[in-house]
């Protein structure tokens, strides 16, 4: 399963132009699995993003969002 989600960050990286340095996002994929990535993915990716819309500045803050979402939406994130 983090296969998956390992293949749709590149896949997003290697097709979403660089227009944000350093904006991480908190992202779902279609079966459940949250992630941090940096740059924020396309609409057609197949992800889909959590928490702030607009990102956050900094790893950790986002990682802090990650840990932070509503239990039952991320697979892999244990409360």
């Amino acid at each position: 399963m983090r296969r998956g989600v390992v293949a749709a960050f590149l896949s997003v990286a290697l097709m979403t132009p660089v227009h944000a340095a350093n904006t991480f996002f908190v992202v779902v994929d279609a079966e459940g699995y949250c992630a941090v990535t940096d740059p924020k993915p396309a609409p057609d990716s197949g992800l889909t993003i959590i928490a702030d819309a607009n990102g956050y500045a900094t790893k950790e803050a986002a990682d802090t969002a990650l840990k932070a979402s509503p239990a039952g939406t991320c697979k892999n994130i244990t409360k």
